[in-house]
């Protein structure tokens, strides 16, 4: 029985119907002035992208937009938007939209900051060296939990798999949650993204406790978490 416990999370976390327009402040706290703005094609539809750009280029910082995260992102893309990222002097990375377009925020801040190819970092916890670029989180569905968790996926496509890289030091700086960016949503994506935000809820009731006796984990999965989803839609009988 675990006797001692920690708790890691975001840390800054900005929320409020009409929070995006904080983001100028965060960033000059940030010391922020070359800003890549990372999320998809949805999202930029929606007008989204262009609302933040708008907020970008009226606090005098120098934005460019990378928005062509698909969902699951392969490593081929990280690597792409990595050199995106260094053609522009990025020192300060946005994810906006769904979990997608956060975890690829959250790789391309670390090798923004550390280099090296995303592979180099997977196998095993606690694989960064330290701090990542400056990272603000912009949540546009209620469902993933990205914004403060210690996780970044991507899909290995040369070996069919996804993989996982997991460490504190990957968690954004700042998590800027505007309920206001939800609406619009397809309803299809806001229903998957209540039922994401449900299976974790009804996950974290039903788990086994994680006894941790001689290392400490810093992402724990639980091994419900798979039945769950299965029950919720409708593929177990």
């Amino acid at each position: 029985m675990r006797t001692t416990w920690d708790f890691y999370s975001t840390e800054r976390i900005v929320f409020g119907n009409g929070a995006i327009q904080q983001l100028g402040e965060i960033l000059q706290r940030l010391g922020a002035k070359n800003v890549l703005l990372i999320s998809d094609p949805g999202i930029k539809q929606a007008g989204i992208v262009d609302k933040v750009l708008a907020l970008l280029e009226q606090a005098n910082y120098h934005a460019v937009v990378y928005d062509q995260v698909i969902p699951e992102p392969p490593i081929d893309s990280a690597l792409e938007c990595y050199e995106f990222a260094k053609s522009q002097n990025t020192d300060a990375v946005i994810g906006l939209g769904g979990g997608s377009s956060i975890d690829m925020a959250k790789i391309v801040a670390l090798l923004v900051a550390h280099g090296g190819h995303p592979l180099d970092y997977y196998g095993g916890e606690n694989q960064v060296p330290g701090p990542i670029a400056p990272l603000v989180a912009i949540p546009t569905t209620a469902g993933t939990g990205s914004e403060v968790t210690s996780v970044s996926v991507l899909t290995d496509v040369k070996n069919n798999l996804k993989v996982g890289i997991s460490d504190n030091y990957l968690r954004p700086t700042v998590a800027l949650l505007d309920p206001e960016l939800t609406i619009g949503l397809p309803s299809y994506v806001t229903a998957c993204s209540g039922i994401d935000a449900l299976s974790h809820a009804i996950e974290a009731y039903t788990a086994n406790h994680f006894h941790l006796s001689k290392q400490k984990a810093v992402f724990c999965f639980k091994v419900q978490f798979p039945l769950v989803m299965l029950l919720l839609t409708g593929q177990l009988n």
